[in-house]
């Protein structure tokens, strides 16, 4: 078994750097394989079967099920009482709602875990984390998380039912329904696609095919398809680069088949249960047609871009520390129409699966949109489809540093124009329980000031009259 264990703090003397040291030391006494990191490319580097948060303000940064140590003075403090759960911040919930599991140190907690979970649709388990109790060693309590963690990789998706010996117990709808990822490519290097394909190549659910939407050359691009020839089902197609986002994003949308699809910018990638985990939601209830998650951002650099510059600094010493975290939680939120319909996007273009059936006549003709064309198509299902939230992070977007070939860093004129162009197009078009989008346009307020001005003149004519 290996694992990671994460603490921020890097003094020597905080009780979480010496409570992540006996962790390692109990685990290295059981025979495994344990480091303390304190940084999100450790773990990926190290792939450990499990990590171990030890601070609450510390969200699930990456693909491997992470469990909370909810050792937390804050939560401890709110597990009292019910009334409490206002002293715990949002972000620090939310934190918590991204975990795999939990590891509790007292009843209290457990009930409160549960009252909090409850109207989630996250399958996880909270197990006995007492080191405050001499009745228990921590080797005995890293064994404690060990059945749990076999059987959550199992229900979340983690590994393929092939790669475990409870396979055959397990049947699953889901798994018969076939999913498209649709993939622009064109305006980025191989190597991010390479990334961006291999993820979708390791996702444990197995019936999953690529739509290809080809707008500029690429060299090595034949070949390095051919190498997923084996593991999924490819179309391509050829489009001309027309200046708008939208025109490949449509392409790809009336060239899916499957009865489910998703988007995936070239640059990014899904966590190997994301396909998996959000299938399995829609299945479950007839009425659902669209199902999300979180999304984690991520800042990378290449050779054009300068050194990191946001690093923490250490007092102690007084010098730079070199420990500087790149990924954020960045969208972790249950899903609300009014947010969107104030253009408040909390759902990545590569965090949500749909139904093909919900596709219809306005995904036959391109916006034309620079950018935001993943909000118009957000926009269109919300007016055809139920959104359910997975409560679990599993996929990634990244950021360059020198801010190249990132359409979320154009120009406030090119995101003002999409914005306005896509208020147009949904002007006096319905959405369900709502009317909120036509009346907070630009259009809509201008309109309704005109009716006014337009009956208090007629009013004034009648008087004069």
């Amino acid at each position: 078994m290996k694992i990671a264990v994460y603490s921020e703090f890097t003094s020597n003397n905080s009780v979480e750097t010496d409570l992540s040291r006996r962790i390692c030391q109990a685990a290295d006494n059981l025979g495994w394989q344990a480091i303390n990191v304190r940084l999100s490319s450790e773990i990926r580097q190290f792939k450990p079967d499990f990590v171990i948060v030890l601070q609450c303000h510390v969200p699930k940064l990456t693909e491997f099920p992470t469990y909370g140590y909810l050792g937390d003075s804050a939560v401890s403090q709110a597990s009292q009482t019910t009334t409490n759960l206002q002293r715990i911040n949002e972000k620090t919930l939310k934190n918590i709602l991204s975990y795999d599991g939990y590891l509790s140190p007292s009843s209290q907690i457990d009930t409160w875990l549960s009252n909090l979970l409850k109207e989630t649709n996250k399958k996880y388990f909270i197990v006995p984390f007492q080191m405050s109790s001499r009745q228990y060693s921590l080797e005995s309590l890293l064994l404690g998380i060990t059945p749990h963690h076999q059987k959550l990789i199992i229900e979340k998706g983690f590994v393929p039912y092939t790669d475990h010996q409870l396979a055959n117990q397990l049947t699953h709808q889901s798994t018969k329904k076939s999913v498209e990822i649709i993939v622009r490519v064109g305006g980025r290097p191989i190597h991010f696609l390479k990334r961006c394909l291999d993820s979708i190549a390791h996702q444990t659910y197995q019936n999953i095919g690529i739509v290809i939407v080809k707008y500029q050359e690429i060299a090595g691009l034949e070949n390095l398809l051919k190498q997923y020839t084996d593991r999924l089902f490819i179309k391509v197609i050829e489009t001309q680069f027309s200046g708008f986002r939208s025109t490949q994003l449509m392409a790809g949308i009336n060239a899916v088949t499957s009865e489910y699809f998703g988007i995936l910018d070239d640059d990014d990638l899904i966590h190997p249960n994301h396909v998996f985990l959000l299938v399995s939601l829609l299945e479950s209830s007839s009425h659902l047609g669209v199902a999300y998650s979180g999304s984690i951002r991520v800042w990378e650099s290449d050779k054009s871009d300068r050194i990191q510059k946001h690093k923490r600094f250490d007092k102690q010493d007084n010098q730079h520390n070199p420990y500087y975290e790149t990924a954020k939680l960045h969208y972790f939120e249950d899903f609300s129409l009014k947010k969107i319909l104030r253009f408040k996007n909390f759902i990545s273009s590569n965090s949500f699966i749909a139904k093909r059936s919900l596709l219809c006549d306005e995904f036959n003709f391109d916006p034309q949109l620079k950018v935001g064309e993943d909000f118009f198509v957000l926009l269109n299902l919300c007016r055809r489809a139920n959104f359910v939230f997975s409560y679990e992070a599993t996929c990634e977007f990244y950021w360059r540093q020198s801010k190249r070939d990132n359409s979320s860093f154009d120009s406030d004129w090119v995101w003002e124009e999409s914005v306005n162009r896509i208020k147009y197009l949904f002007e006096g078009k319905s959405f369900a329980n709502s009317l909120y989008l036509v009346r907070s346009s630009k259009f809509w307020q201008l309109k309704v000031l005109w009716i006014k001005l337009k009956r208090l003149a007629l009013a004034f004519w009648d008087r004069v009259r």
